[in-house]
């Protein structure tokens, strides 16, 4: 088990971190802001989870599984980065293969650690600063000569 210094230094110097899915390694890079707003247009298409209780999320499961394919695509782009993604279709189409084929526990973890080094609080920092300096921005009013 890593300690904390040693994850804090590989986040801090993006170091590529290897994931495993369907029985093969996969060495993931740091993400770029085209992966994070890829991954973002992903999940988009992913069906409304609004008040699903325990009880119901088998049945929520089922009902939705068909619809998940965004899902794939997410964890593909995590994989691959958005530029490797759009160009490279057949090793595209050989990681989303094991993605859809691997067991959803081994899914949860590879999203899960790929997450955990992708610097969202960062790139929500840099989001937050942008929409401020909008904010500041001075309007500039037009005199409409003769009125």
């Amino acid at each position: 088990m890593a300690r904390i210094e040693t994850k804090t230094a590989e986040t801090i110097l993006q170091r590529p971190m290897t994931i495993t899915l369907g029985g093969k390694e996969y060495e993931v890079a740091p993400p770029s802001i085209a992966t994070l707003i890829g991954v973002s247009e992903a999940v988009t298409d992913l069906p409304d989870m609004d008040d699903l209780d325990a009880q119901e999320a088998a049945f929520w499961t089922f009902r939705n599984a068909k619809k998940c394919q965004a899902i794939v695509k997410a964890t593909s782009i995590l994989i691959m980065g958005e530029r490797d993604y759009t160009k490279d279709k057949k090793k595209r189409k050989s990681i989303e293969e094991s993605v859809r084929n691997c067991q959803p526990k081994e899914l949860l973890n590879a999203i899960s650690t790929m997450l955990g080094g992708l610097q969202v609080t960062d790139f929500f920092a840099v989001t937050a600063f942008l929409s401020g300096v909008n904010l500041l921005k001075t309007e500039k009013t037009m005199t409409v000569p003769g009125r």
